[in-house]
């Protein structure tokens, strides 16, 4: 089919060019910022794109103003996963995020890769003040991940896993 992108056709071995392709996609898609995609279209892409035994580990600090440090660790399946992505999506408004790979290795047999990643984000969350006022407040995160990306026995480029330690800052508006 005309057209079609590095994550649809058959791969026979991951290369730097492929790799990052798919990063920088799967980051597209997984914020939100993808938005010729619907809900389903995300859905069917994660479950192409993301290994039936994928695991996925985020350590999480939260730098909200006025308060102590709150950390939270959080460990992912698969279809826990694609749950959370759409829920991310639903929770932060004004998202924006940006990407840089920092490394690339890959193995000889050239089926497996690890990646390392650096993201920035923003946007803007709704905090429950009590239970009938809330209150919009930026946020800014930075991310540094550590991700396993294999390939298929039918040639489709996955990811295996990811280990990311991510600090998010409240910003206060006042």
């Amino acid at each position: 089919m005309p057209g079609k992108s590095h994550a649809e056709e058959k791969i026979l071995k991951l290369t730097k060019p492929l790799i990052r392709d798919f990063i920088t996609k799967t980051a597209e898609i997984t914020s939100g910022q993808n938005t010729d995609m619907s809900q389903q279209q995300i859905q069917d892409y994660l479950n192409r794109h993301l290994d039936k035994g994928a695991r996925f580990k985020s350590t999480m600090q939260y730098l909200i103003p006025g308060q102590p440090v709150q950390k939270n660790s959080l460990s992912l399946k698969k279809k826990d996963f694609i749950k959370s992505i759409e829920h991310a999506q639903e929770a932060v408004t004004d998202y924006t995020t940006e990407i840089v790979i920092q490394s690339v290795k890959i193995t000889k047999d050239g089926r497996k890769a690890t990646v390392q990643t650096y993201s920035q984000e923003n946007g803007t969350v709704n905090i429950a003040l009590d239970s009938a006022e809330s209150e919009s407040m930026p946020i800014e995160g930075n991310s540094t991940c550590n991700q396993i990306i294999t390939l298929s026995k039918q040639g489709v480029i996955q990811m295996y896993g990811a280990q990311c330690n991510t600090i998010i800052n409240f910003i206060s508006l006042e």
